[in-house]
């Protein structure tokens, strides 16, 4: 008797970038796993990008979304169909990648090699240097409230972190009993770390998450927000590392946390004012309030860091705020180290 060969629907969220995503569903046509149907969730493109894809892609699935509901809205919209239409697993992949032939099969693979596998990425390359990896495998360490990427050749010395292994967002291959178990992603962080409060979620509910180390796909990296810099990354960015582990941390942790991100923000918020990044600052110091003030979702605008309270940021980051990081986070070894070098140097 045949086996039955699982269903993947693959996700491909698109929002202005034609070029990017056409030229991922035509790596995607080339895969050589016989059981797989694309699906473009496109969240409220100007740059003609639907009729364009209907054209050149006749039976593609297409789901218009009338504006941007960023990377969780969207991606959420395709799965509820995938789950609808019978996926065994939806694979989440960001438009601005390429896929090799057999990426899929390896993945279906390494999905179905035990029965409580419920996340799997490939290796992450860049599309420009394609022998460089860009991201292979992450674990929370929630003693630092870090995310820690580690390399391939140091995936031995990790194996203890197993049960808190992280992935990107980029290519999260999710099995269906995942989605039905645990819900789908966290609408509030709209774009960034809603990957990491994925996994954190999956893998306290029991589920494994690996890397499939023969799996490759290319990725060009952030081509729908911009540079890390870019004033609406940066706002993201700020204000959902405090959703994150706030979300997570219970008692004398979440108190400590909150050392640890101030002292995150003023160092993020030192870098934008020393290159004289005048927007992303503003908008990273409106990131910080807007995360203390539990407000999710996309940037509108209308919530802001009060003037006064961003004049007395100013002060701090005129004067060494660098200093007033590793203060805040209570780095004290690090700041007299940072003196002893500077008499040093004299």
């Amino acid at each position: 008797m045949e086996s039955r060969v699982p269903s993947v629907f693959i996700i491909v969220l698109n929002w202005n970038g034609l070029s990017d995503t056409k030229e991922c569903l035509y790596s995607i046509a080339r895969s050589s796993y016989p059981n797989y149907t694309s699906i473009v969730v496109d969240n409220g493109s100007t740059d003609g990008t639907v009729p364009a894809l209907k054209s050149a892609f006749p039976d593609l699935v297409v789901i218009e979304n009338d504006a941007n509901l960023g990377f969780t809205g969207g991606n959420n919209i395709g799965i509820r169909y995938a789950l609808d239409k019978g996926a065994d697993y939806v694979w989440l992949l960001n438009n601005d990648t390429v896929i090799e032939p057999d990426t899929i099969a390896k993945l279906v693979a390494k999905g179905e090699s035990a029965p409580d596998m419920g996340l799997v990425s490939p290796v992450i390359h860049w599309y420009h240097d394609p022998e460089s990896i860009q991201f292979y495998l992450s674990y929370v360490d929630w003693r630092t409230y870090n995310i820690v990427n580690f390399q391939k050749e140091d995936h031995d010395r990790y194996a203890d972190r197993a049960r808190d292994y992280s992935l990107w967002g980029t290519a999260l291959f999710v099995r269906r009993h995942v989605l039905e178990s645990l819900g789908l992603l966290d609408e509030r962080f709209f774009a960034y770390a809603e990957d990491a409060e994925y996994c954190m979620r999956v893998s306290k509910a029991g589920f494994r998450i690996d890397v499939e180390p023969t799996a490759r796909i290319f990725h060009k990296n952030s081509r729908s927000t911009g540079s890390n810099t870019a004033p609406l990354q940066v706002y993201l960015r700020i204000r959902n590392q405090y959703l994150l582990w706030n979300a997570y941390l219970e008692g004398w942790n979440r108190v400590s946390y909150m050392r640890k991100y101030l002292g995150d923000a003023m160092s993020v918020a030192g870098t934008m004012f020393k290159t004289g990044q005048t927007t992303a600052l503003d908008r990273c110091l409106d990131g910080i309030w807007c995360a203390f003030k539990g407000v999710t979702g996309p940037y509108d605008g209308q919530v802001r860091m009060p003037a006064a309270l961003k004049k007395i940021w100013m002060i701090f980051l005129r004067f060494h705020p660098y200093f007033w990081s590793h203060l805040i986070q209570g780095n004290y070894r690090r700041i007299f180290g940072d003196i002893r070098v500077r008499f040093q140097n004299r």
